[in-house]
């Protein structure tokens, strides 16, 4: 049984052309031709052999476009991620000093109110104890009444 070369199961048009590949070898039908014929199949043989080199010189141009276009690409991807990343971090950043910020203020809030209601209980005993003052100094009040057992004075709450 005769095993088939690959050369024989496809068509020699899906095999690249070799490096010392010539169009010589190609003969017209007629064995005998005539010089002039020989001479233009030799120039048109030489044509296509500078053409297929031009072709070949063109795809590796090409392929070192796609190359450097490959690598642009990359360059850019990796220069999106960065910014991607710097804008995330930014972003974050911007974030936490918002709830920082937040939180200060709602700390300032706070110790502002209480220091209105400590400034205006201290304010309210201030004027109660003189109101006192003013009521023994006239007498109005009775010895046992000026000062209590709790050590506060009589209108006072406890706090």
């Amino acid at each position: 049984m005769h095993v088939r070369h690959e050369s024989e199961i496809r068509p020699r048009s899906y095999f690249s052309p070799r490096s010392s590949f010539s169009f010589l070898h190609v003969h017209h039908s007629s064995e005998r031709s005539s010089s002039a014929e020989r001479d233009r199949h030799r120039r048109r043989c030489y044509e296509l052999e500078e053409k297929l080199e031009d072709c070949k010189a063109e795809i590796r141009v090409l392929k070192r476009d796609k190359e450097d276009l490959n690598k642009d690409k990359r360059m850019r991807m990796r220069d999106y991620e960065i910014l991607s990343e710097r804008h995330e971090m930014v972003k974050r950043e911007k974030m936490d000093h918002f709830l920082q910020t937040e939180k200060e203020i709602h700390e300032l809030t706070t110790k502002n109110e209480t220091l209105r209601r400590e400034s205006q209980s201290t304010e309210e005993r201030l004027k109660r104890l003189q109101r006192a003052n003013k009521d023994l100094g006239e007498g109005k009040l009775v010895e046992r009444e000026r000062w209590s057992g709790l050590k506060t004075w009589p209108g006072e709450d406890l706090e």
